[in-house]
């Protein structure tokens, strides 16, 4: 019986495992953080789920629909955290797999954010300051994406981000690049952190959803 059940469940289990791959952003030590030493921790069973703090090495994390319900869009996930922490799971992995099972390609970005020290927000945040290295991050991720966009499946003009709190910042970030080839084809923001020196806002802008 025990065989049977566990043949059973992992047939239930193999669509939401289709093709998740992590790929590093930049191919060697990324660009302006050469000097961090800090250690990258992921804590489990936080209320927002698992975090993961201290990171250096930013990466892309791909969960691929099955090719039959593929849509050809694809869309880079952005987690929140205020800089000082990043909610991979309740808004990157979870994320990612409502829309892989949607036929959207996600990818989740583990983005750069500086050292924790002490508990909660620092009173000094400069937010402005800490969203530069996730930025950073996300056109990498965009240009990665659409240099690899047959391979995975997401269409020219197809490829957006969403970004949620602190991930919103960074994906407003990209969208409001000076260079429109750098910019997401679609944006979703939710619940963004705001800016503390307000950007140019360009003239036009791809689509954006705010909630």
């Amino acid at each position: 019986m025990r065989s049977v059940f566990a043949i059973l469940l992992l047939s239930l289990l193999a669509p939401c495992a289709i093709a998740q791959t992590t790929t590093r952003l930049w191919p060697g030590q990324p660009p302006g953080t050469e000097h961090w030493k800090q250690q990258e921790q992921t804590i489990a069973g936080t209320p927002v789920g698992t975090i993961v703090i201290n990171v250096t090495e930013p990466t892309l994390t791909a969960y691929l629909p099955d090719k039959n319900k593929a849509t050809g869009a694809g869309v880079i996930v952005a987690p929140g955290g205020a800089f000082v922490a990043l909610a991979i799971s309740a808004e990157g992995d979870d994320v990612a797999r409502w829309l892989q099972q949607r036929g959207i390609a996600a990818f989740v970005l583990k983005y750069r954010i500086p050292e924790k020290r002490g508990q909660g927000i620092p009173a000094d945040m400069d937010f402005d300051a800490a969203s530069k290295y996730g930025t950073a991050d996300a056109l990498r991720a965009l240009a990665l994406v659409r240099e690899h966009g047959r391979e995975w499946g997401v269409a020219p003009g197809r490829l957006g981000i969403i970004g949620f709190s602190a991930g919103a910042m960074v994906a407003s970030n990209a969208l409001l690049q000076p260079d429109a080839k750098a910019r997401p084809d679609f944006a979703a923001l939710i619940y963004g952190a705001a800016f503390g020196a307000m950007p140019a806002i360009p003239k036009s802008l791809p689509p954006v959803f705010m909630a």
